[in-house]
């Protein structure tokens, strides 16, 4: 299985759900990051960085094991590598400007595949994230998990 969590804005919680969803029972994934300053890489094994993306053979690594993809937002040239994914996961803060780049990035990353799931990080009461996601993709069923944010 292939999972590849991105978005195009940093600071949206895209490490973070891709260490819970990588160790998870279920999917136990190895980690390949863009990002050279990835907050696991230096603490898990399972977790690597790769500067080109496009170096690594999709069909061989993903007949091995499960494999994750935690994207910066600056990735470059991974349409190949969204199109192999079995799901996209797109992380988002609820304000408005993280809303607006999850609405972008979901439309660029729905040309490549319709398997997205977005994740909806600090979820709080009065959200209009999962409106806009009904409102600009009607004709995709694209579920919205919310993690509710906690003090």
């Amino acid at each position: 299985m292939i999972v590849t969590v991105t978005n195009f804005k940093g600071g949206s919680g895209k490490s973070l759900s891709s260490y819970f969803i990588a160790f998870s029972e279920q999917i136990n994934a190895n980690i390949y990051s863009n990002d050279p300053n990835g907050i696991y890489q230096n603490i898990f094994e399972k977790y690597k960085y790769v500067e080109d993306l496009n170096s690594i053979d999709l069909d061989k690594v993903s007949n091995s094991n499960n494999i994750l993809f935690d994207l910066g937002g600056f990735a470059d040239n991974v349409g190949k590598l969204l199109e192999k994914s079995d799901v996209i996961v797109v992380p988002t803060l609820s304000d408005v400007n993280s809303i607006k780049v999850c609405l972008d990035s979901v439309s660029e990353f729905l040309s490549y595949n319709k398997n997205i799931i977005v994740i909806e990080t600090m979820y709080k009461t009065g959200s209009m994230l999962e409106e806009a996601i009904a409102d600009n993709f009607p004709d995709e069923e694209i579920p919205v998990l919310k993690l509710r944010y906690a003090k």
